[in-house]
């Protein structure tokens, strides 16, 4: 009969502790990294504007994959088209009558100003109701003084 016995001696455990020290902190640091995500995609027809502690960088992020500082945040701006519709607008004409009108117009993000328009208003959002919406009103009202009789 052979006697198997496996012999494990001092010079191959210390290997395995060398190995093990190694691995665990290279876990943790592929974990942190991970974590952090310091990369981004902005998606086909969208803008990424950053922002890092409130600061907004005046750079637009163009579509693709981006690597970032993991601390700044992205906000993904959508410059494809978009409609407002506004319903029953009062127009005021010379006769002093009021005519309800419905308009839709057609409108857009642009790529180079949406930074700007992050920092003035924060989202999208707010720019059609801060910045679209009264200049169209007042659009129309001032195009209602120009009709004579609200027949």
């Amino acid at each position: 009969m052979s006697n198997n016995t496996i012999n494990i001696n001092d010079a191959n455990l210390k290997k395995f502790k060398w190995l093990g020290k190694l691995v665990i902190p290279l876990l943790i640091l592929l974990f942190v990294f991970a974590a952090l995500t310091p990369f981004t995609t902005i998606p086909a027809g969208h803008v990424g504007v950053a922002s890092l502690f409130g600061k907004v960088d005046t750079t637009e992020l163009t579509e693709g994959f981006h690597i970032i500082n993991p601390l700044k945040k992205i906000q993904k701006i959508d410059c494809r088209n978009k409609e407002l519709t506004l319903v029953d607008v009062g127009v005021p004409s010379q006769d002093q009558l009021t005519t309800d009108v419905d308009v839709t117009v057609k409108w857009r993000v642009d790529h180079n100003q949406a930074a700007e328009a992050v920092q003035d208003t924060g989202d999208v959002a707010a720019l059609e109701t801060v910045h679209l919406t009264p200049k169209l009103r007042s659009l129309i009202r001032e195009a209602g003084k120009g009709i004579k009789n609200a027949e």
